[in-house]
């Protein structure tokens, strides 16, 4: 319950990773995937512009479902 309740007290606040950090988030095949954070990855570059990078993988979890679907609008993919 404590957990629950902490992470949705910090799930507001914008994660925004440096480079080498690592972080999670919905990959490139709508997956949740610790990865680490490189500018030079355009992956990386669009999931920091749409705030889409978590702290921890149950953050990255709850945002599933919502996370696809601002991948898939910002990339204009029927996911197909």
């Amino acid at each position: 319950g404590v957990e629950i309740a902490l992470g949705r007290l910090f799930d507001d606040k914008v994660f925004v990773p440096k480079d080498g950090e690592e972080y999670w988030c919905i990959n490139e095949f709508y997956r949740v995937a610790q990865t680490s954070f490189f500018s030079s990855c355009i992956f990386d570059v669009v999931r920091k512009k749409l705030n889409i990078c978590y702290r921890t993988k149950e953050e990255a979890e709850r945002h599933l479902v919502e996370d696809t679907a601002k991948l898939k609008e910002y990339l204009k993919l029927d996911g197909e």
